[in-house]
């Protein structure tokens, strides 16, 4: 095997797969749960609302989108799984409680971000754990920045379709189908055409770190 394609197969590869499937299924199954408290049994009744978070994972989404991103060097990442889908019609507390139900995705990747940065502090030098929730700070702090892009099924798109009149809802949601050729287009070819959006997310990302570094030496 060439060095390079070695490199992409070699153990950071996994690392990071293996923590996008664990955080991206768990926050999933959180919102999933969090919608359940506010009225919605969408997710019970398909049987969804799981505590194993494996069983969300999609092979195209949650492994081979991130075996991609590697493969063409992409200075971001992004994967998704099966989603507990919501019936916002059921939500209790109107718009608010849409809103809190949306944003519950986000603020437990912002959690995973703040464990992570926990146990890392007790972990030994260089030991597979302490890559391990190295990856884990650095993933779900730009799954948090990703997670605002006004694209859908991510809660950016889903907080704009929530807030839009029916009419311009039913409009916006026709992108739906196409949101995972967007996806690679913003992250893949407007960097090839100078149109760089990379320092935007690791802003957002370095805020989510330096809250979750707040949180844990207040806890500590």
């Amino acid at each position: 095997m060439p060095p390079a394609m070695a490199d992409v197969f070699g153990l950071k590869t996994f690392i990071i797969i293996f923590v996008f499937a664990i955080s991206l299924t768990t926050s999933e199954i959180m919102r999933g749960y969090f919608a359940y408290l506010l009225g919605d049994r969408y997710g019970y009744v398909e049987r969804r609302l799981t505590t194993n978070p494996l069983e969300l994972i999609d092979f195209i989404g949650t492994i081979a989108l991130p075996l991609i991103l590697i493969l063409c060097q992409s200075p971001i990442m992004g994967a998704s799984c099966h989603n507990v889908r919501i019936d916002f019609t059921r939500i209790k507390f109107g718009k608010l409680g849409i809103v809190l139900a949306i944003l519950a995705k986000p603020f437990s990747e912002f959690l995973l971000c703040t464990l992570s940065l926990l146990l890392l502090q007790f972990s030994r030098q260089e030991s597979l754990a302490m890559e391990i929730f190295q990856v884990g700070v650095f993933l779900n702090a730009f799954l948090v920045a990703i997670s605002f892009l006004p694209i859908l099924p991510v809660s950016g798109g889903q907080l704009i379709a929530a807030l839009l009149p029916p009419r311009l809802r039913y409009k916006y949601e026709q992108h739906a189908p196409y949101s995972f050729f967007i996806f690679l287009f913003i992250i893949l070819v407007l960097p090839m055409i100078g149109i760089d959006i990379m320092p935007v997310f690791q802003f957002i990302a370095m805020q989510v770190i330096t809250a979750a570094i707040f949180l844990v030496h207040f806890v500590v």
